[in-house]
């Protein structure tokens, strides 16, 4: 059974956060003139997904890790989950304008490789990945959008499979210019040279997971829908290529010697 503690008070402001551990079951109460929100502090050990519990009682969550990045605001809602790297965090309950009352709080952590880890939100903030891995998204507070950084070593084919048709797949490269969207497909295949790139992976449901895999052979360039970005086909060599959901066009250009 989990070990019930109580909160320390003062427990409102960083400095003064109360260490608290992954499963167990900590109470507190958000009350009287100037004790407004509480703060606590936690450790996870490896990567992995962290579940928290809370009685009803509608406060807001504040998650930072150490370095006070955000993580996640919002109000509590019953199913909260949240995948997380290994590390420090901060979480603050509270600041409801007034709310009061009595809660109860439980942290609980499963260790788990290869699930996407907030915050990844934004390209700047790409979770790097292997290639030819699968990845699992199973954080269940709102917020849409994923970004992982992969690392072709080698021109090729990039196939992304995902596990619904409701997940969306756009890929961008190392300067984030946007180079191919697919929408309600299981498979999206795009042509890519060596380099960065950044998944996007679009959905609003969980859990929903993608697989990559990567075939190297000589290819198109995306994009090279125009004559200014036309792909060079070398001679004697075969070259695939691939038309896709917006992109409806390919061009190439061919170098012939005189004789």
């Amino acid at each position: 059974a989990l070990q019930a503690s109580a909160e320390i008070e003062p427990n409102n402001s960083i400095a003064e956060a109360n260490v608290i551990n992954v499963n167990r079951t900590y109470t507190g109460k958000i009350g009287g003139d100037t004790n407004f929100v509480d703060y606590f502090t936690f450790t996870t050990a490896a990567d992995g997904l962290v579940e928290l519990k809370m009685n009803d009682f509608s406060q807001t969550i504040r998650l930072n890790d150490a370095n006070g990045k955000s993580v996640w605001t919002g109000f509590y809602r019953d199913d909260f989950k949240i995948g997380l790297p290994k590390g420090q965090y901060t979480l603050r309950i509270g600041g409801n304008n007034g709310i009061k009352g009595d809660y109860t709080l439980q942290w609980l952590f499963t260790e788990k490789q290869s699930i996407s880890l907030e915050p990844n939100n934004s390209i700047e903030d790409a979770q790097p990945i292997p290639l030819n891995s699968t990845i699992e998204k199973l954080t269940t507070i709102p917020g849409s959008n994923n970004f992982f950084k992969i690392d072709v070593p080698r021109a090729g084919s990039l196939n992304v499979k995902t596990s619904h048709q409701d997940v969306g797949i756009s890929l961008f490269d190392a300067d984030g210019n946007w180079v191919a969207l697919y929408d309600e497909l299981f498979h999206h295949t795009i042509n890519v040279t060596q380099g960065t790139y950044y998944i996007k992976m679009s959905t609003y449901s969980y859990p929903r997971f993608f697989t990559t895999t990567f075939t190297p052979h000589a290819v198109e360039v995306e994009p090279n829908n125009t004559t200014d970005t036309a792909t060079l086909l070398p001679l004697n060599v075969k070259t695939r290529g691939y038309l896709v959901i917006g992109n409806v066009s390919d061009l190439y250009g061919l170098t012939v010697s005189k004789k």
